[in-house]
C-alpha cells in the first residue's frame, strides 16, 4: 500500500468519526430513562417511609430513581378535590405509569386517562368500586393490589367483640367523602348484625368532626369505637388516637391508629403493598400489559396492641388477642 493510499484511507475513518459519535449520542438519548407519576392523597412528610417501600422494591427491579428512573410526586395534602388536576399534570408530564393510592385516588387517575397505565395500591375494592372487571382479569388499563378493607374493617369488628365480649354497641367513624366507605360500612353492619351488635355510624368528613364525634359516641352509649380506613383519618391517626384515649372508649382502626394511641389495629400491611406495586410497575415498564396482570390480595397483615393506652385505661386484655399481636405497644 503506497503514502497516498494510506493518507486517503486515514482521511475516511477521520470523517467518519463525527457520524459516530453523533450514532452513539443518539442511542444514549433512545435509552431514556423511564418516567413514572405517583399520586398521593396524602403529604410527601406523611408518606416518608411509603415511599422508601416504593423506590427500595423499583431498585430491585433494575429501576433507580436519579439514574434510569424519573420519577413525579404529586401529593394532594388530604385535599381529594385537588385529585383531577393532579392527574391533569402528570398526564401533560406524558409519565409512563402513574401508582395510585386509595379510592379517590385511582377514580380521579381512570377519569383522567384510558391510556396510561395505572398502578394501584391499597384499595379497598376494585371490583366493587368499578375499578376492574375481576381480580383475575382486570381488563383496560388498571392493575395493582387491593387492601380489602371491606372486609378487613368488618374483621376489626369481631377482635373487638373477642378482646371486650360485653360489647353491645358500638360506634362507627367513617367518611363519606371517600367512595369506597360505602362498601365498607355495608360490609360492617352485616358483621355487626351477625355479632348481634348493635351499631351507630358517624360520619366525619375532616378532622375537626373528630372531636364531636366522639363526645356524640360517649353521650349515646357506645361501649366501643371501630375507626374505618381512610386517606383523611391516615392523615390524622395522632388526632384520632389522642381523642379516642382520652374518651376512655376501647378502639380498634388500622395498624397506625393504634400506634398512635387507639388501643387495638388490624389491616393489611401497607408497606408490603407499597413495595409490591414496584412489581406491577416493572412489567409495564417491560412491556406487560396492565389488563394481563391480575390483582393482587395482602397476604401479610398487622395486628396491634397497644398496652400502654390499655394500662393507662385499666382496659384487661384476654391472653389469646394479646398472643395474636404482630406488634405489642408497652
Amino acid at each position: 500500500m503506497n503514502h497516498l493510499t494510506t493518507r486517503r484511507n486515514l482521511l475516511v475513518v477521520l470523517a467518519a468519526l463525527p457520524l459516530a459519535e453523533s450514532l452513539m449520542a443518539l442511542a444514549q438519548q433512545t435509552r431514556r430513562s423511564a418516567v413514572i407519576g405517583v399520586l398521593d392523597p396524602r403529604s410527601e412528610k406523611e408518606n416518608a417511609f411509603r415511599v422508601k417501600a416504593l423506590l427500595e422494591g423499583l431498585r430491585e427491579y433494575g429501576f433507580v430513581e436519579g439514574k434510569n428512573l424519573v420519577v413525579h410526586w404529586r401529593w394532594a395534602e388530604g385535599n381529594y378535590e385537588r385529585l383531577p388536576s393532579l392527574v391533569a399534570e402528570l398526564v401533560q408530564a406524558k409519565v409512563d405509569v402513574i401508582v395510585a393510592t386509595g379510592t379517590p385516588v385511582v377514580l380521579a387517575a381512570k377519569r383522567g386517562t384510558s391510556t396510561i397505565p395505572i398502578v394501584m395500591s391499597n384499595i379497598g375494592d376494585p371490583v366493587g368500586m368499578g375499578l376492574v372487571q375481576s381480580l383475575a382479569r382486570p381488563g383496560g388499563n388498571i392493575t395493582g393490589s387491593t387492601a380489602n378493607q371491606p372486609e378487613i374493617v368488618a374483621k376489626c369488628l369481631e377482635i373487638m367483640r373477642d378482646a371486650f365480649p360485653r360489647t353491645r354497641h358500638a360506634g362507627f367513624l367513617w367518611n363519606p367523602n371517600n367512595p369506597s366507605q360505602s362498601l365498607i360500612l355495608a360490609s360492617v353492619e352485616k358483621a355487626a348484625m351477625s355479632l348481634g351488635i348493635r351499631l351507630s355510624n358517624y360520619p366525619a368528613r375532616k378532622p375537626e368532626d373528630f372531636e364531636g364525634v366522639f363526645l356524640e359516641m360517649t353521650k349515646n352509649g357506645a361501649d366501643a369505637v371501630l375507626v374505618s380506613t381512610d386517606s383523611m383519618f391516615l392523615s390524622n391517626t395522632s388526632l384520632l388516637g389522642q381523642i379516642a384515649a382520652r374518651r376512655k372508649l376501647p378502639s380498634i382502626g388500622f395498624a397506625e391508629f393504634a400506634a398512635a394511641g387507639g388501643l387495638l389495629g388490624y389491616s393489611a400491611n401497607f408497606l408490603k403493598v407499597d413495595h409490591r406495586a414496584a412489581y406491577y410497575v416493572a412489567r409495564i415498564l417491560q412491556g406487560t400489559k396492565p389488563a394481563d396482570l391480575p390483582v393482587e390480595q395482602p397476604t401479610v397483615f398487622d395486628f396491634v396492641v397497644n398496652l400502654r393506652t390499655a394500662k393507662a385505661h385499666k382496659f384487661t386484655l384476654p391472653p389469646l388477642v394479646l398472643a395474636r399481636a404482630t406488634r405489642v405497644i408497652e
